[in-house]
């Protein structure tokens, strides 16, 4: 049994996800990096978490929506405090 006409064209609006590469939304990239810096600040590297958050804030600034763009204030504080706890 072959496809019809409307199947053959209601398929080709959809293509192979290996052909699609997903990294994320910005909110998911900075989360991710957040979570990242806790979990190295809770294993004792404050550095590797400093640099997590600096991520962070990166990827927060490249939000879609301007009215979005560097709203996670508690970044600046975590990378602020792992600064000054570094000495």
């Amino acid at each position: 049994m072959q496809p019809d006409r409307e199947t053959r064209r209601a398929r080709g609006y959809f293509h192979e996800e290996a052909q699609k590469t997903f990294y994320g939304e910005p909110y998911e990239r900075v989360m991710a990096w957040y979570y990242r810096g806790i979990l190295y600040w809770m294993n004792g590297e404050t550095d590797n978490a400093r640099a997590c958050f600096r991520s962070a804030q990166f990827q927060d600034a490249d939000a879609e929506n301007d009215s979005y763009k560097s709203d996670y204030v508690i970044l600046d504080y975590l990378e602020g405090y792992t600064t000054f706890t570094l000495g």
